[in-house]
């Protein structure tokens, strides 16, 4: 499984094509127009997409 880390990287991902993205999961609360776009994209891709609590994307990330 690859993740892929941050919102930029994830928009350049999803415009290149789907390419096998079987799931995108956002921090719960997470705002704004680069977001926005994520789920207009992902919707438009049939790309499922899930709010996750933000310790969780740590944990996946390797993170604290």
């Amino acid at each position: 499984m690859q993740l892929i880390y941050g919102v930029k990287p994830l928009l350049e991902r999803i415009k290149q094509g789907d390419q096998g993205i079987k799931e995108i999961i956002v921090a719960m609360g997470r705002k704004g127009p680069a977001i926005d776009n994520i789920l207009l994209l992902a919707s438009t891709k049939g790309i499922p997409v899930t709010s996750k609590d933000k310790s969780y994307l740590d944990h996946l990330s390797g993170g604290s």
